[in-house]
């Protein structure tokens, strides 16, 4: 016997609108064209000019770091390995890190 919540219930006589076109409608400003796109693909375009707006940012201030683009998804990487000089040794006694020298450069990250 299958147990249900009443949210459970509700989420599911909607999920499939998630999918279905309609939910936003952009236009494309060379040609005019009109797409409409459905809740998930405008999350999707509006994650993806969010993390590609951050990774420009990044790759223009002067620091010691290297934004990396994800091959997926909307994460953001940011290989800080040219850092290690600046991170006091203390953390390196409480925490286990890669030696650079020795394999993966220390501090890469996901945010």
């Amino acid at each position: 016997m299958a147990f249900n919540y009443p949210c459970q219930a509700a989420f599911g006589k909607v999920l499939h609108k998630f999918f279905e076109k309609g939910y936003a409608t952009i236009t494309d400003e060379a040609t005019g064209e009109k797409t409409e796109l459905s809740y998930t693909e405008n999350t999707r375009q509006i994650m993806m000019e969010n993390r590609n707006w951050l990774y420009n940012e990044l790759k223009q201030i002067d620091a010691p770091w290297e934004p990396m683009m994800s091959e997926g998804g909307y994460f953001l990487l940011l290989n800080i390995s040219k850092m290690v000089p600046l991170i006091p040794e203390k953390y390196f006694i409480s925490h286990d890190y890669e030696n650079p020298e020795e394999g993966e450069p220390v501090g890469k990250f996901r945010f």
